[in-house]
């Protein structure tokens, strides 16, 4: 994602409709759809390659993204900032790979909307669990 950071407004959900579409945008360029999966094949045999790529471009795009949802998640749950980037960017990277941009906003909203449940979901308490019986 290189520099690419979402400028941040008071609409959340508008927000993250912006994060999905820079990162389907990304994945869905031509050159990209057909560098993927030979890089990923690449990055398999070998992985200090793909941690200094994770080190220059994912971890600094996945801090801006857990800084943006901070505001609406509670205290104790960082795990969920990371949950939200990883959905984030596997959706983005199945769907650009496989269907570019095709109903791109369509994608993008639904995309924001599963990802604001998910951070929503965290500052909610959890149902008690049903005891199943033998």
């Amino acid at each position: 994602m290189g520099s690419a950071v979402i400028a941040e407004t008071d609409d959340l959900h508008a927000d993250l409709v912006a994060w999905a579409r820079v990162f389907l945008q990304r994945t869905a360029e031509p050159a990209t759809r057909a560098a993927l999966p030979g890089l990923m094949s690449a990055y398999h045999r070998s992985p200090d390659r793909y941690r200094a790529l994770q080190d220059r471009a994912d971890l600094p795009v996945r801090k801006a993204l857990a800084e943006r949802i901070a505001s609406a998640l509670p205290a104790d749950e960082s795990g969920t900032a990371d949950l939200v980037f990883d959905i984030l960017v596997a959706r983005s990277l199945v769907r650009g790979l496989i269907h570019g941009l095709d109903d791109a906003e369509t994608f993008c909203t639904r995309t924001a909307d599963a990802l604001l449940a998910i951070i929503c979901a965290a500052g909610r308490p959890r149902p008690p669990t049903r005891k199943s019986t033998p």
